[in-house]
């Protein structure tokens, strides 16, 4: 028996009335007929109208075609292939897009797609593959390597399907290239991470490594030690110069911190022309210290900017925790504490955090309180410390000290309010309250036969406010005080933070006529040149300086 298959076309509808042609199908089978000898004496004609099953057949035909023609269409691969010897079954063409070779390339060799990951990633492609067999679906994201060496980033999801016996048949896949998402996910990381002017890391980041480095610090029992810059006199730069240069200007500033410093070290920008950097791995508190005087000889060499020559300095506070003690929150704000000290000193230095009394600690909120007051209800007083000529031990003269005992605190050292009444501008109101009353006193002396000359310090708030004279000649018309015995003491750092300003500033109080000192000489960076500009009477030598003459 023989079976054929064979159409008719434009076969006449066998409905009445209908005149269209329909294509037909028919299935013919053939047997022969024999005769008593053997012989085929006939055939047998056995026809079936398939023309139902040949419209399906095409139709299946044309479904399999407009699928191709979608799956052509799309940005992802798809494919699948044999699961032993990994030969393409299909694949269609975005794979020429993602990968840079054709369809034909991988059908010629079916371990292309291995050949073509990152050589880092082949691992993790593999153990991909391994999981397939556990799980039958598997997600990975990896690398491959163009035809053009391009690196893209895709994202495989692959299934396997196996036969009616459970043995891996094929692999079918969906590949999709996610290299853009990748790096717009990254771009915003980045920016949640880093400042994007610097390349620093920002607060957010500078917190979170803090935490990594408390951790370890305990751990190790090393010192860790977090240090706070501010730059000095940032907003005349902005404000003479531009934003722009201010910009570039903090730019060359973390350059100069990330060049100069160890990489261990974290270096952050954390506020506007704020810089922090963590310091890990150290021993002794010297270390630490050690690393704030580096960043002050870093900062002293001028920039240049916009063709201008810019001086910076910074003022830096200093916070350190050791073993046991490190907890990230404290430890910052003891920096912050001492950064804003520094500040308070006229900056171009640093302060090492000094903890407070524990009656106290914690207390600065109701500390300003009840300093807010405390001229008001008479609480301050002021005690006056002789200078006496050693050769004699003559009284020479006095100098006007500030003191506070409070109903509720007690008495409060200057060390604790005298910063608190700085942070607040309370520093303005009792300075002059100081002044009056030093001028007043130094009156009474001399009017019993005492003409002792009295100094009075001024803190860098004062010195820097354009009233400043007149506030000095007010007292010493109202007390009735020959100047010459009034004496202004200023600290080198407040005189050289705006040394020009200050040489102004200085000469206007000298035409007062009264006398004029400047404290704690050699702990700043004074200029020779500016030292004889300034008309000053006395440099005050800091202590460190002599505190040992009787031994060393």
């Amino acid at each position: 028996m023989t079976k054929s298959e064979t159409r008719a076309l434009n076969h006449p509808a066998s409905t009445p009335g209908r005149h269209l042609a329909a294509r037909l199908w028919k299935s013919v089978e053939s047997s022969p007929i024999r005769n008593a000898a053997g012989y085929v004496a006939s055939v047998s004609l056995n026809y079936r109208d398939i023309t139902g099953h040949k419209r399906l057949q095409n139709q299946l035909q044309q479904a399999e075609q407009r699928m191709d023609d979608v799956l052509a269409t799309l940005r992802e691969v798809v494919c699948s292939c044999k699961a032993d010897t990994f030969e393409v079954i299909y694949m269609n063409p975005a794979v020429e897009r993602v990968t840079g070779y054709p369809v034909e390339a991988f059908r010629a060799d079916p371990l292309l797609w291995m050949k073509i990951v990152h050589p880092a990633d082949r691992d993790l492609v593999s153990s991909g593959l391994l999981a397939l067999k556990q799980k039958d679906a598997v997600e990975i994201e990896y690398r491959v390597v163009r035809h053009d060496g391009e690196i893209r980033t895709i994202q495989n999801s692959a299934h396997l399907v196996r036969d009616e016996q459970g043995a891996p048949l094929r692999i079918d896949g969906i590949v999709t290239d996610v290299t853009e998402r990748k790096r717009a996910q990254e771009r915003i990381t980045y920016l949640s991470q880093y400042d994007t002017l610097t390349g620093l890391p920002n607060r957010s980041l500078f917190h979170d490594r803090l935490e990594l480095a408390v951790a370890r610090a305990r751990r190790r029992g090393e010192i860790l030690g977090v240090l706070l810059v501010n730059l000095d006199r940032f907003k005349t730069v902005n404000e003479s110069l531009g934003r722009e240069a201010g910009d570039k200007l903090l730019s060359e500033v973390a350059s100069r911190l990330k060049t100069s410093l160890h990489e261990v070290d974290t270096i952050a920008r954390v506020g506007g022309n704020d810089y922090a950097v963590l310091v890990e791995g150290t021993k002794t508190a010297d270390d630490v210290t050690a690393v704030a005087e580096k960043l002050m000889q870093i900062l002293a060499s001028p920039c240049n900017v916009e063709g201008h020559e810019v001086f910076i300095s910074a003022s830096i506070g200093v916070g350190m925790c050791s073993n046991g003690d490190c907890v990230a929150g404290p430890l910052l704000e003891h920096a912050e504490i001492a950064m804003s000290r520094a500040k308070q000193d006229g900056g171009g230095g640093y302060q090492l955090y000094q903890d407070e009394p524990i009656t106290l600690r914690g207390k600065r909120f109701t500390i300003e309180t009840h300093l807010r007051r405390a001229l008001e209800i008479g609480e301050l007083a002021i005690h006056y410390q002789p200078k006496a000529i050693l050769g004699t031990g003559a009284i020479a003269g006095a100098e006007a000290l500030v003191r506070w005992n409070n109903l509720q605190l007690g008495e409060i050292s200057p060390a604790q309010f005298i910063p608190i009444a700085e942070e607040t501008g309370l520093i303005v109101p009792i300075g002059k309250w100081v002044l009056r009353e030093a001028c007043r006193q130094a009156r009474f002396w001399c009017e019993r036969g005492y003409r002792l000359p009295v100094a009075v310090n001024l803190s860098a708030r004062q010195f820097r406010k354009s009233d400043v004279a007149g506030m000095i000649s007010a007292a010493l018309s109202d007390s009735g005080l020959d100047p010459a015995l009034l004496e202004i003491e200023i600290t080198e750092s407040t005189a050289m933070t705006h040394p020009e300003q200050a040489a102004i500033t200085l000469n206007k109080l000298r035409e007062l006529g009264v006398r004029l000192a400047l404290d704690d000489f050699g702990t700043g960076h004074s200029s020779l040149a500016y030292l004889k500009r300034f008309p000053l009477d006395k440099l005050k030598i800091d202590q460190s300086f002599v505190r040992d003459i009787n031994t060393d």
